[in-house]
């Protein structure tokens, strides 16, 4: 089996950071996905410890980078960040694999003119 490598990760935290700050994100049951466009396809995942214990935390990330491994053409170019929120390690293998296809469907369909949620500074409707 191929090894995650070092290129398709992101490591540093001021990548996180942006993805986070200039991406566009969408969310499937507990699963959220935020991508910053660019060149290259990297993933990054972001689990908190109020996810579960570190069995659970480890399951999910196994579980979203063999998705990311055999669905690369799914995902958009650019800086993936995929946050699993409280409720997924409830969640089978299979769920989080729907729930993550889900998400980068809705973040296509966006690309494509559709709505999505956008983490850009001051793009407030209220005003």
């Amino acid at each position: 089996m191929p090894r995650f490598k070092r290129s398709a990760r992101i490591l540093r935290p001021e990548d996180y950071q942006a993805v986070k700050a200039r991406g566009v994100s969408a969310r499937s049951g507990p699963i959220v996905v935020a991508v910053l466009p660019g060149r290259l396809k990297r993933l990054g995942i972001a689990v908190s410890k109020f996810v579960g214990n570190a069995v659970e935390r480890n399951r999910i990330k196994r579980v979203i980078r063999e998705f990311f491994r055999q669905n690369q053409g799914s995902f958009p170019s650019g800086d993936c960040v995929v946050i699993p929120r409280r409720g997924a390690a409830s969640l089978e293998n299979k769920k989080i694999r729907e729930s993550l296809a889900a998400a980068l469907a809705s973040l296509l369909n966006a690309a494509r003119g559709g709505h999505c949620e956008s983490n850009e500074e001051g793009d407030d409707k209220d005003g």
